[in-house]
């Protein structure tokens, strides 16, 4: 892995990016998107395996890098997740 980001993700990273998950996939179920569902869940069912980190901090949103679980097949997958701030 590259030091392409800001910095490890920390609790209140883990905090924010918890309660997004759960706020989809309320969405998700009300809508019956189960695909959606099943892949949240297996987010949040499986959320201390994965390595997070920042990629971009600004006002209005966070983009974080996620690393899957290592698969056994030495291959690491990686992501991108958008978290919009709100400002009350």
């Amino acid at each position: 892995m590259s030091n392409d980001y800001i910095r490890i993700a920390n609790e209140e990273d883990l905090t924010l990016i918890n309660a997004y998950f759960k706020q989809a996939l309320s969405h998700y179920e009300e809508v019956g998107e189960l695909m959606a569902m099943q892949d949240i869940r297996y987010f949040l069912e499986n959320m201390e395996h994965f390595q997070f980190y920042v990629l971009k901090e600004t006002a209005e949103q966070i983009t974080y890098l996620f690393e899957f679980p290592e698969s056994g097949n030495e291959k690491r997958e990686t992501g991108t997740l958008m978290i919009p701030l709100q400002n009350n």
